[in-house]
């Protein structure tokens, strides 16, 4: 499996590569600021890009206004839901209309809709939109279960990383 921390790194480095020409694009890299998460600090190896994501507002953080993110859990495993939850806004670069467990089951038609927590469900329908190039058709296939908390390979992870955008 992929860590969270790790994952942070490689969806900045990928979007700034892919954006090396359009530097509108580009997620800046936090230097030295407070940081947004209890247990990742400014000496933490992956600190410039979990922080550059969090003042950036693609993770939800205290920053974002979501005073329940408090912890970034860096050792982790990266899952499923959290996978799109990070990567559909940079694809997107835009905030996402709140959905419904039902609207998910709708569109994907998901059996375990009602397992992904709410957080996750904007960016999973609006993955959607992206039709065979969404996130969840270039990584997971055809599906009818998301398992949302099923840890995410390097390989799927990876997978995610071959395209940006919309």
């Amino acid at each position: 499996s992929v860590t969270r921390a790790t994952f942070a790194r490689w969806l900045v480095q990928t979007n700034n590569r892919i954006y090396r020409d359009r530097n509108a694009h580009q997620i800046r890299l936090a230097s030295t600021s407070k940081p947004a998460f209890q247990d990742v600090s400014a000496s933490h190896a992956d600190f410039a890009y979990i922080q550059g994501l969090a003042e950036a507002g693609y993770l939800p953080s205290s920053l974002s206004g979501d005073n329940t993110q408090a912890r970034f859990r860096p050792n982790d495993p990266l899952t499923r839901e959290t996978l799109l939850l990070w990567k559909v806004p940079v694809d997107r670069q835009q905030i996402l209309p709140t959905v419904t467990a039902e609207r998910v089951k709708q569109l994907w038609g998901f059996k375990d809709a009602n397992r992904i927590t709410p957080l996750a469900l904007s960016a999973i329908s609006a993955d959607r939109q992206n039709g065979d190039l969404s996130n969840i058709r270039r990584v997971f296939g055809s599906t009818l279960l998301f398992q949302p908390q099923k840890p995410v390979t390097q390989a799927e992870a990876a997978a995610a990383l071959w395209f940006i955008g919309i």
